[in-house]
Formats: structure tokens, sequence, C-alpha cells
């Protein structure tokens, strides 16, 4: 154990790294007890001490922990009982999600060969008004709307639902919310990195890890769909630019194509990302339930 570093809480702050040694002198001047909740490698999450390796060093009877009083609440006030929070299963919804996800990569892989297909038969003849009425383009897009737009919708909820489940796990509100895990989605500039903050948070939370240490999966899940949105706008932009007399450049097509294989492969990192953290909550809930 001389090499064990401790980490250990003291009402809602948390202190550590420190030695073996240093966690002897804190539990000899009365400090850690044996109630006190500490982490080390090679514990799942967070436990107090009496039942991890260090209950050795609390001999005798453990008497129980010291009860804290509510404080008297004031006139007009509203009930200080904690708010139980509820567990979300989310088997259904992540089962779901999973699906819509498959049909969206599916659908990008579409698009993206008849994208190419379009560039190969002439970009003025395919995009001709008429013409473009009568190609299977309108219904596939059509498809990618509807199945993107039920993505969205069940990606919203079940980030919501994983959020409050960490808060649950950890026992402490997240430093970002769970509404405001969805709501930066929604925010110009901050989109584009809050999102994936407070993902790794949630992850990290589910874990039991007070750290937010992202991981290899999540990053590549944010970086391909950074990507697929940025070569979605540039496809555009390109295919716009190259307008002359109702012709559209070839690479704009190139663009769109290459846009919606990385999209692809953004649904199937997304999908694998939300069912690693359901997964790892749900091992956590039911070791929490195994222990009472």
């Amino acid at each position: 154990m001389a090499d064990i570093r401790w980490y250990y809480r003291l009402g809602a702050e948390e202190k550590g790294p420190v030695s073996a040694n240093q966690i002897d002198a804190l539990i000899e001047a009365g400090i850690v007890t044996a109630h006190t909740q500490v982490w080390s490698e090679g514990i799942e999450s967070w436990r107090p001490a009496r039942m991890t390796e260090l209950r050795t060093k609390f001999p005798g009877s453990i008497s129980p922990p010291p009860f804290e009083a509510p404080l008297p609440l004031a006139v007009g006030s509203k009930s200080s009982s904690p708010r139980v929070r509820r567990v979300y299963a989310n088997a259904g919804l992540l089962a779901l999600t999973k699906y819509l996800f498959i049909a969206a990569a599916l659908v990008a892989v579409g698009l993206a060969i008849l994208f190419v297909k379009l560039k190969s038969v002439g970009a003025k003849l395919a995009l001709a008004e008429a013409d473009l009425q009568k190609s299977p383009l309108n219904l596939i897009v059509l498809t990618d709307m509807v199945i993107s737009l039920a993505c969205i919708a069940a990606f919203i909820v079940l980030i919501y639902r994983i959020a409050r489940n960490a808060e649950h796990i950890s026992g402490r509100p997240l430093d970002i919310s769970p509404g405001w895990a969805v709501g930066w989605y929604f925010v110009p500039i901050a989109q584009f990195w809050m999102p994936y903050r407070a993902t790794v948070e949630i992850a990290a939370r589910s874990q039991g890890l007070e750290t937010r240490t992202g991981d290899g999966g999540l990053l590549g899940w944010w970086l391909l769909l950074l990507g697929s949105i940025a070569l979605h706008v540039a496809g555009v932009i390109v295919i716009e630019s190259d307008k002359v007399d109702g012709s559209v450049g070839h690479q704009g097509f190139y663009v769109l194509a290459a846009a919606n294989i990385v999209h692809a492969f953004a649904a199937n990192a997304c999908r694998d990302m939300l069912t690693k953290i359901v997964l790892q909550q749900r091992a956590a809930l039911s070791q929490r339930e195994a222990s009472k």
C-alpha cells in the first residue's frame, strides 16, 4: 500500500492525492474517519473508508456517522426535504436511438453515392429544376431530414436523462447541469465545444470519477461531428460559388459525398458513445443497489 495515492472528501471539498503515510496521519488525527468518503486507484467509486483496505486502521467498533439536524425553516419557506432524483433506465430509448443512428448512417451513405452519381452524369442536367423533381434525390433528402429530426429528438432526451443519472451516481450536481448539457447545442459559437465538455463530465461521473477526463471515443465522436458539419457547409459554398448559367461545378458533389461519409461515421461513433455511458451507469446503479 506504500505506493497508493489516496483522495478523500471533507464535506463538499475534495482533498488529495496523499500518500499512505499521510492518510495514516490523517486517520490518527481524526480528520479522516471510518465514514469519510475516500478513493484510490483500483476502487471503482467513492466509498466510506471502512469499506476499503483502510478499515484495518479503525480498531474496535465503529460508531455511526454524526447526525446533522436540519436547519429550522423560516416562516413561509418551502420544505427542506431533499428532492429525490429520478433514475432513468434508458433501455428502450437507447435501443430506439441506436436504430435511428444506424438508419441515419445508411441514408448518409446513400446520399454520398447519389452525389457522386450526379457528378458523373453531369451536374447541369442533374440539377435542372425539372429533372431534380423527378430524381430520387428529393426522396432521399426528405428521408434524411425526417430521420435526422428523430435522431436529434432522441439524442436530446437521452443526453438529459444520462446527465440526471450521472448526478444521482456521483451524489452531487454536475458542473454543467442536465439542462445546459442539452442547451449548449443551441448556443452559437459555444456549441462547438461546450456540449463536448458536458458529455465528458457525464461520462466521468457515470464512472464515479470527479475529474473530467475525455477518452479517445468521445473525442473521436466530437471531431467527426464537427468535421461532417464543416464539410457540408463547404460543399454548399463550393456548389453555390461554381454556379454559372445554371450549371454547377463537379467539386461540390465530391465535398458533399465526403461530408455524408463522415456523417455516417459520426452517427456510428455517437451510437457507441451513448451505449457505453448507459451501460456504465447501469453497472454503477446495480452495484449501488447490491451494496445496500
